[in-house]
C-alpha cells in the first residue's frame, strides 16, 4: 500500500488535473477504509481546513449533491489558499446555485423521515409491542459532536422486572443554535414533552423528564430515583448504550 506521502501526491496531482475532490477521495476511502483522508487533503496542499467538511460528508449519505456540496467547499478552500486548479470562483457560485433546489430537498425528505421515527403513532406502536406494561415513558438529555439530542426510553415492568427499550432520538439542529439565539427555549424539549407526555397519559404511565429547560447529561434516570427504586439490582436490566 502506498505511504502517506505517495498518497498526498495522488491526490495534489489528480485534483489539479481536474478529477473532482468527491471522486479522488471516494476512490481512496474504498480502497483504504479508515484513512484520514482530511489529513491527506491538508497535506497534499498545504492550505485549507477540511476536517468539519469530510466528517459531515462521510458521515451523509452518499448523493450526487452532496457529493457536489463538497467539491464546491473543497475547491473554494484551495482557491482561498491560492492553489492553482482547473476551477475558479464563478464556477463555485455557479455550482452552489445549481444544487441548491437538491440539497434542500434531500435536507426537507432527511427531516421527514427523522419526525416519522418519532411520531406519535410509531412510537406508541412500538411500545405495545413490547411485552409487559409500561411503567414510564423517559426524554434523557443526550449529546455528541453534532450537539444536543434527546434520548428517548420506555421502562417497561413484566414479571416484577424493569427493563428499558430505546424509542429513539429527537435532534433539531446543531450547537450552532446557541450561538444564533435560537435556543433556548429547546424545540426538543417541547416536542418531547408534548408527544412522550401524551402518550404516557395514553398508557397509565409516569413520563420522566428531568431539566426540560436546559440540557444536561448528568440527571439521574428514572430507574435511579422514585419508590421503584427499592428493588434490587436484578430486578433493574438496562440495555448496554445506559453506561454510555
Amino acid at each position: 500500500m502506498a505511504d502517506h506521502e505517495d498518497l498526498a501526491s495522488q491526490v495534489a496531482s489528480r485534483i489539479r488535473s481536474g478529477e473532482l475532490p468527491s471522486v479522488v477521495v471516494r476512490s481512496l476511502m474504498q480502497k483504504t477504509p479508515g484513512l484520514r483522508v482530511y489529513g491527506l487533503l491538508e497535506k497534499a496542499f498545504e492550505a485549507g481546513s477540511f476536517l468539519n467538511i469530510l466528517g459531515h460528508w462521510r458521515r451523509s449519505e452518499s448523493s450526487p449533491a452532496a457529493d457536489a456540496q463538497f467539491d464546491v467547499f473543497v475547491i473554494h478552500e484551495l482557491l482561498s489558499a491560492g492553489v492553482e486548479l482547473p476551477w475558479d470562483r464563478a464556477w463555485c457560485e455557479s455550482e452552489h446555485d445549481r444544487i441548491g433546489p437538491a440539497l434542500r430537498a434531500e435536507a426537507s425528505a432527511r427531516h421527514a423521515e427523522r419526525m416519522r421515527l418519532i411520531s406519535y403513532e410509531l412510537l406508541r406502536e412500538k411500545v405495545l409491542s413490547l411485552e409487559g406494561r409500561p411503567a414510564c415513558i423517559q426524554a434523557i438529555w443526550d449529546g455528541d459532536s453534532e450537539g444536543w439530542c434527546i434520548s428517548l426510553s420506555v421502562v417497561m415492568e413484566s414479571h416484577a422486572q424493569y427493563s428499558i427499550q430505546d424509542l429513539g432520538q429527537i435532534r433539531f439542529g446543531g450547537d450552532a443554535r446557541l450561538f444564533t439565539g435560537e435556543v433556548p427555549p429547546w424545540p426538543e424539549a417541547k416536542y418531547a414533552t408534548d408527544v412522550c407526555g401524551r402518550l404516557a397519559a395514553e398508557l397509565a404511565a409516569e413520563f420522566y423528564f428531568p431539566s426540560p429547560d436546559s440540557p444536561d447529561v448528568n440527571l439521574p434516570h428514572w430507574l435511579d430515583v422514585g419508590a421503584h427504586n427499592d428493588v434490587g439490582p436484578e430486578r433493574k436490566q438496562r440495555p448496554w448504550w445506559w453506561f454510555w
